[in-house]
């Protein structure tokens, strides 16, 4: 990136934008996520206000990446992000935790939204997804799925250890549907 030498302070954003963003989606790191997350728990502190975390991890991307390549998985990575903002309010903070991993904060989430916002994100991955061009020759993108783990924040853990609780709340799930081959997709 050629940074204008003239304007410090213009360098200075690109540079923090750069380390506080995914380069592939567009969306803030965990780092940066980690800082938003401790900046709502402070506010819902003072507030007495419910904070939502969900977590969300496709299933059945590895084929993908293993059957064509990372640059087409990449591909699908951004578009999955694209369907997860659109899945989100404006009042919520989505974030790319890691590989096929999202995370979003959702203050003042009620535990009545919970089924609209997983349903929603199924919807709208799979919506984006078929509508490719090849989603015909290709059926490993109809097979892509989530696992989606929520948790509330318990009013005292720190911003990490919420992750951490959510994170595995979602590896739970996940076993749980390949174990007893229930259909949570549903």
């Amino acid at each position: 990136t050629n940074f204008p030498e003239e304007n410090p302070e213009t360098t200075a954003w690109v540079l923090m934008t750069q380390i506080d963003t995914d380069p592939l989606t567009g969306l803030p790191n965990r780092n940066r996520g980690l800082e938003q997350l401790a900046k709502q728990i402070s506010r819902a502190k003072g507030n007495n206000e419910k904070i939502g975390l969900v977590f969300i991890d496709l299933d059945n991307f590895k084929p993908i990446n293993e059957n064509y390549d990372h640059e087409y998985g990449d591909q699908i990575l951004v578009e999955v992000s694209s369907a997860l903002k659109e899945s989100f309010r404006p009042s919520d903070y989505l974030v790319r935790y890691g590989g096929d991993e999202f995370y979003a904060i959702c203050p003042g989430m009620a535990e009545e939204q919970r089924i609209d916002i997983e349903k929603r994100i199924r919807e709208k991955i799979q919506e984006k997804l078929s509508k490719r061009e090849d989603f015909k020759t290709r059926p490993e993108l109809g097979q892509v799925g989530v696992t989606i783990g929520r948790t509330f924040w318990d009013g005292k853990e720190s911003p990490i250890d919420f992750i951490n609780r959510t994170d595995r709340k979602m590896y739970e799930i996940k076993r749980e549907k390949h174990t007893s081959g229930y259909n949570y997709e549903k």
